[in-house]
């Protein structure tokens, strides 16, 4: 649906930048330095010695908000660098508030370091992992190229917010019909989600609509926070479901006003409720339109439909 510098990826950029000038160190193991106040870009220094080699999870600055748990859906400002004499420190804050990353404590974590470290921490605190680089890309085919299984990465994780979120979550209210002329909405019992109904007879989007089919009750989302959703979508005029969440049995993060989705969704859902059901329906200009994903079942200029829940917002 969309592209995003994930955690993972962000650390494998400051791997990259820095693994031209890793060395062997020294027989002592060094000890990791952080500075600064919480919510702002830490600087990181390490005193003489080579790289410690056991993965370390230690809180910096304790925060007082909720502990976290595997599973967790956590947002967070990340920076980070290969251990050694002068290595250059990349950082989500380089990017403001927009650079936050949200990210799930579990499995399909693309840096196995957060699974390991995070859980037991509490928001609002600052937490210096020192991860090997099997416990940094382990869940993600091993280092990049040019990087050493030997290197130790140092990463600085703010933990801003937290959200507890069922990637198995429906959204279970009873469901109003969409108005005429719109697609039919099916929901679905069996785990898989709602299914969208459209034929050659359904007339296609000339203009974006939103319709909340479920109202939730949770907070207004807003440009600028990262949504947890389930969705399905399906192209004009075949009713071919391309794409489901449900199908792959978990939710994705979406970040509006980041230019990263399409603008129907960044339009569509910004001002909707958690636990809304929303039935967006657009023209093909508001969608993919002459450039669908690569590989995607998503002909050119395609008119879509998605329905969309909202599980959450960080």
């Amino acid at each position: 649906m969309y592209h995003r510098l994930s955690a993972g990826l962000l650390i494998s950029a400051v791997v990259l930048s820095a693994s031209a000038c890793s060395g062997d160190g020294d027989a002592l193991v060094g000890t990791p330095t952080v500075t600064g106040t919480w919510g702002a870009k830490p600087s990181i220094s390490v005193s003489k010695g080579s790289a410690a080699k056991a993965f370390e999870a230690k809180t910096i600055i304790e925060g007082h908000g909720p502990e976290l748990r595997k599973g967790d859906y956590v947002k967070l400002q990340i920076t980070s660098t290969v251990w050694g004499n002068g290595h250059p420190s990349v950082s989500s804050y380089d990017q403001g508030a927009a650079g936050a990353q949200v990210v799930p404590i579990d499995a399909s974590a693309r840096t196995p370091a957060l699974v390991k470290g995070l859980p037991g921490k509490r928001v609002g605190s600052r937490v210096l992992l020192v991860a090997p680089s099997a416990d940094a890309f382990g869940g993600s085919g091993g280092p990049p190229s040019g990087v050493k299984s030997t290197d130790t990465l140092l990463v600085v994780v703010d933990i801003l917010q937290s959200a507890r979120i069922d990637p198995k979550s429906r959204i279970a209210d009873e469901q109003k019909a969409p108005r005429p002329g719109q697609p039919t909405v099916r929901d679905a019992r069996d785990g898989k989600g709602p299914s969208i109904a459209v034929t050659p007879r359904t007339p296609a989007p000339k203009k974006l609509e939103a319709d909340v089919l479920i109202a939730g009750k949770g907070q207004k989302v807003a440009t600028g926070q990262t949504l947890v959703v389930h969705y399905t979508a399906v192209t004009f005029p075949d009713g071919k479901t391309v794409d489901s969440s449900w199908r792959k049995g978990k939710p994705i993060t979406v970040p509006l006003g980041a230019g990263m989705i399409v603008k129907g969704w960044e339009q569509g859902l910004a001002g909707k409720r958690v636990g809304d059901r929303v039935l967006l329906t657009m023209p093909s200009a508001l969608a993919y339109g002459t450039q669908p994903p690569q590989d995607s079942a998503i002909p050119k200029n395609a008119p879509m439909a998605f329905i969309v829940d909202i599980l959450g917002a960080l």
